[in-house]
């Protein structure tokens, strides 16, 4: 009886262990499988965009790429910047080295280039850093080195060009971004601010450019600590910056683009911020100090803004992007260093298309990157 007692007793163990242990074993392995899967998946899955605001999480996707390093067409040495079409059809990408312009598809099928050689004739280019496009589709491009903008229609046929060299009115040093956006409901009376560094010569023609649209061409300077504004004639309207770190100054200042109420948003790279002005270049806020944390910059280079009015910013040393409100309020990041699908190489130009696709000139990688 006593054995019999044994046995039954161990029935029972067995029995205990297949339908109580067994199971517990099974999900804590299952468990224990899945944690190393996401912790193996994590750096991957951080390329990405994540916000941690009351919105919740937001996601922007790697869409495709293209471009490497060469001088076929399709291929890059030092694209600096991007400009959408806001027909949403087309992409132009300033090769900087290569000194041309390429225009594709907003997928990357290669359509055309424009340039090929260094100089100073109408359509070539003494290193051409930034791009930007109006309304009608044409296409400005700033020259680093020409110290000039040529226009050109959308097919890259030569129109105008304004600038040289020097630090009068529709001069330049060091001539980087370019950007077409309205003029806002400025007077452009040609009052002086009270520091002085906004000057604006009175034309008479107000906030309505030559060309009869209500649109103007913004650049900036990289050694004049400056931001000048012209009709898309190149005649030249205003300009306002100049060496600091106060209110309406810059320290290498680098991109910029203006919003559907006229107003400008600047990355100031060696500030490590954001500023905002009136299309007169009267200040309004900014945002940022050096740091790799939410808000934080580490040479914001490129600069976006969307339909929304929303402000996209690459960031040469965190390589990554961040999007923010009109305001200043960050929204969400996404990016890391690397060389795979949403990974970064010192990103520098950046623009959204109509339809919120985010487009990067990945520089060092010599690719374009698209997120949605």
């Amino acid at each position: 009886i006593f054995s019999i007692n044994i046995r039954m007793s161990q029935i029972k163990i067995k029995q205990y262990q297949q339908t109580i242990l067994l199971p517990i074993t099974i999900g804590i392995f299952v468990i224990a499988f899945i944690f190393g899967i996401v912790t193996l998946i994590a750096p991957s899955i951080s390329a990405f965009a994540q916000t941690v605001n009351e919105t919740g999480v937001e996601e922007y996707q790697f869409v495709t790429k293209w471009g490497s390093l060469g001088t076929e067409p399709g291929q890059f040495d030092g694209q600096n910047n991007v400009a959408a079409a806001r027909s949403g059809e087309f992409i132009y990408v300033p090769d900087y080295y290569n000194q041309r312009i390429q225009k594709f598809t907003n997928d990357g099928q290669f359509i055309k280039m424009w340039g090929g050689s260094y100089g100073e004739g109408d359509g070539e280019f003494a290193n051409p850093h930034g791009v930007a496009l109006d309304s009608e589709g044409n296409v400005y491009v700033s020259e680093r080195s020409g110290l000039r903008i040529q226009k050109f229609d959308p097919d890259g046929n030569f129109i105008a060009k304004w600038g040289s060299e020097g630090t009068g009115n529709g001069q330049f040093q060091h001539l980087h971004d370019i950007a077409v956006g309205p003029g806002g409901s400025g007077s452009g009376s040609g009052s002086p601010s009270q520091d002085g560094t906004v000057t604006q010569l009175s034309t008479g023609i107000g906030n309505t450019s030559q060309s009869g649209t209500n649109e103007f061409v913004y650049v900036t300077d990289t050694e004049l600590f400056n931001v000048q504004k012209f009709t898309t004639d190149g005649d030249f309207v205003t300009s306002w910056g100049s060496e600091g770190e106060g209110e309406g100054q810059f320290a290498s200042l680098e991109s910029l683009d203006v919003d559907s109420q006229g107003n400008v948003y600047v990355a100031d790279y060696d500030n490590n911020r954001i500023q905002k002005f009136t299309s007169d270049g009267e200040f309004v806020t900014s945002w940022g100090f050096e740091g790799s944390e939410q808000g934080q910059f580490d040479g914001p280079s490129g600069l976006a803004v969307d339909n929304e009015d929303n402000v996209y910013v690459t960031e040469n040393d965190n390589h990554r992007i961040q999007k923010f409100t009109s305001e200043g309020e960050f929204l969400v990041s996404w990016g890391s260093e690397g060389a795979g699908d949403g990974q970064f190489d010192r990103p520098e130009g950046i623009d959204v298309d109509p339809a919120g696709r985010v487009i990067v000139a990945d520089t060092g990688n010599n690719r374009i990157q698209i997120f949605r």
